[in-house]
């Protein structure tokens, strides 16, 4: 024993003095790598027309590891509103008097640049660095994980200090960084980063956290043509979404990753808590030598011009169906509590639409007896009723598209209730059509589960009317009323308390900002957005069919506890159609009366920046305004002289929050 003992000492001696040894070789490489990279001249570097940035000396401390960097469309708005946010920061701190005015001015208006990992943060976050330093006169420290890896470049007698910290690799955040402006670059973990918001609301267009986008398809192809083995990148760009590190990956080692990240984190049970882990900490496993983590199932997907908030998305069509699979073998109670689960996280509503609709189809197709109940939008009074008795003598039709469901309507439902779905979930135009008998009609079905941002377009509303009016219109019990469009929700959706007041088709003309009057009678020297819920702002499209909310209740269920009572649907939305008349008025006035300082990141100093660097470094910065048009940061990009670029006409004390929910 005594032996062994002495044999397991030296053992871990041994690998204590190879990882000291190993830590000190990357630190010095690291050392290497930033001076090379960080005293690289902008002006030696090009951007080509395919988007590639040539010459770039190897960034060795990140996962890229060829001297050329793609530069995606999403880094233009970050790096000249991050820049202008700094430099307008520092304007702030150079005229305040008071140290600790300087010091709440430091502490308080820092940045998180963040998101969906693989996404090239990294890269972004020591082109940021490379800018500030060389084309604004900071002075730049730079440091990626612990404080072991720390380089300092730029004008050392500068006032502007900046301290850019990249977690990719671990280690603690500074936490004195001294009178330095601090940027972080890291995944996403909204307890350890709240505070960075303090400049304003949280979650809406305030506040310095950044969220990158997941790289789209284009930019992943962009990418992998440029690298000797993409071939297949196509598949497993479906099987991953926008993570470029999988997409790279051979086709069997991609799948592996993903089917085990699904296997972890995607099952009906692990969703809600993978969730969480997502918003809040990191967990990791292996596969095949791949980090496996939340984030390969599920990508943040950012809102707002300045990308300040975001929604989460199911990374992947691919992953997708692995959770439709998942809801076709599940028990019916499960289904329920996990979206009831994943409703109550508002971030994350969006997911509930891959377990709803499979669901729906499942049921439907098994004929399971159902009602619908609902009310009519927009919501005017507290009338809730039946919309469909229950039954289940209906037809259920699966359909390629519309055409093909006049046919099997045809065929086999001129008889009885039709009740048909798209085949393909997530459906462009209408999810699904129910004909109604006594008196016949045509519903255009919409499956959703949150209170905005519903898909229908145009071209949906316009053919279910023609659907109606081809099956309808030469029947002879009566005279066929008008179609109907139907948002049919979970009854979940209710304990959520969604606003049904401002659900409607898509398509409305823009909403008016008038003069409001709070329920104090007091004026007030602002405005506020009325409410979709009026129905002169709708387009004609929209006025074309009548709207309803409405909730199914099935019923023939092996598990009672599974399904609710129609009257108990009613009563819950009798309730939330109260609860959303009143609180809309106040809503409104509470977001409106709010007088927060203007953003940090605005509109402004964003394109003086890009202007700047345009002027400066033409030929590395000429997509720049092309960007932040696409961005919808500018209205046009003909040129960058005088006053050809112009700001979108929305003043930053003009911004109002139309419903007072963070997820709008």
């Amino acid at each position: 024993n005594y032996k062994k003992q002495q044999q397991q000492q030296q053992q871990e001696q041994q690998q204590q003095q190879q990882w000291v040894a190993t830590n000190e070789s990357f630190r010095l490489m690291h050392q290497d790598a930033f001076k090379v990279f960080f005293e690289t001249k902008l002006g030696d570097l090009t951007l080509t027309d395919k988007r590639w940035i040539m010459n770039v000396h190897i960034m060795a401390w990140t996962t890229s590891v060829t001297n050329h960097v793609y530069w995606r469309s999403c880094y233009s708005n970050i790096l000249c509103s991050v820049i202008g946010g700094l430099e307008h920061a520092f304007s702030k701190w150079k005229a305040a008097s008071a140290p600790d005015s300087t010091e709440n001015i430091v502490r308080t208006e820092q940045f998180v640049i963040t998101g969906t990992q693989g996404t090239g943060k990294s890269i972004l976050g020591a082109f940021l660095g490379l800018v500030l330093s060389q084309a604004y006169g900071w002075l730049v420290k730079y440091q990626y994980g612990s404080e072991s890896n720390v380089a300092t470049f730029g004008d050392k007698t500068s006032e502007k200090n900046v301290l850019i910290w990249d977690g990719s690799s671990g280690g603690e955040v500074p936490q004195n960084p001294g009178q330095s402006f601090l940027v972080m670059v890291t995944s996403y973990k909204s307890a350890k980063w709240s505070y960075i918001a303090q400049q304003g609301s949280w979650s809406r267009v305030q506040g310095n956290l950044i969220f990158i986008n997941p790289t789209p398809e284009k930019e992943i192809e962009a990418i992998a043509q440029a690298q000797a083995s993409s071939d297949g990148w196509k598949t497993q760009y479906e099987y991953a979404g926008g993570i470029p590190r999988i997409c790279l990956l051979d086709r069997e080692t991609a799948k592996d990753v993903i089917d085990k990240a699904c296997e972890q984190f995607a099952t009906l049970q692990k969703l809600p808590s993978s969730v969480d882990q997502l918003l809040q900490e990191d967990k990791t496993v292996n596969s095949r030598g791949q980090k496996v983590y939340p984030g390969l199932v599920a990508h943040f997907i950012p809102t707002l011009p300045f990308r300040a908030d975001h929604q989460l998305a199911i990374a992947s069509s691919y992953v997708g169906e692995k959770i439709r699979q998942e809801v076709k073998k599940a028990r019916e109670t499960e289904v329920h509590e996990t979206m009831q689960k994943l409703l109550q996280i508002k971030k994350a509503r969006s997911l509930v639409g891959w377990i709803w609709e499979p669901f729906f189809s499942k049921k439907t197709l098994d004929k399971a007896s159902v009602s619908f109940i609902g009310c009519a939008l927009p919501a005017k009074n507290n009338r809730v009723s039946t919309l469909l008795e229950s039954t289940s003598d209906y037809v259920p039709l699966v359909y390629e598209d519309l055409e093909d469901f006049r046919k099997k309507f045809n065929e086999k439902g001129q008889k009885h209730t039709v009740i048909g779905k798209a085949k393909k979930d997530n459906a462009e135009a209408i999810d699904g059509i129910i004909v109604k008998r006594n008196p016949l009609k045509v519903i255009g079905v919409q499956l959703c589960v949150s209170e905005s941002k519903h898909d229908v377009t145009e071209k949906g509303v316009e053919e279910i009317q023609q659907l109606h009016e081809a099956i309808c219109g030469t029947a002879e019990e009566q005279k066929s009323p008008a179609a109907e469009l139907w948002f049919v929700q979970p009854e979940e959706c209710l304990a959520a308390h969604f606003d049904f007041v401002s659900m409607q088709a898509l398509k409305f003309k823009h909403p008016k900002q008038l003069p409001h009057e709070s329920n104090n009678n007091r004026k007030r020297k602002r405005t506020a957005v009325l409410s979709s819920n009026q129905t002169s702002l709708w387009s004609d499209t929209a006025q074309k069919v009548t709207q309803y909310l409405a909730i199914p209740v099935f019923g023939g269920s092996t598990q009672p506890t599974a399904n609710p009572s129609a009257e108990a649907i009613k009563k819950k939305l009798r309730e939330a159609v109260t609860w959303a008349k009143e609180d809309q008025i106040e809503k409104n006035d509470t977001a409106s009366e709010s007088q927060p300082e203007p953003r940090l990141r605005s509109v402004a100093t964003t394109i003086t920046v890009a202007k700047s660097l345009v002027q400066d470094h033409n030929a590395l910065f000429w997509t720049l305004m092309d960007d932040l048009a696409a961005d919808g940061i500018v209205e046009s990009t003909n040129s960058v002289e005088g006053d050809a670029v112009e700001e979108l006409e929305v003043e930053d004390s003009e911004v109002v929050d139309t419903t007072g929910d963070e997820s709008t």
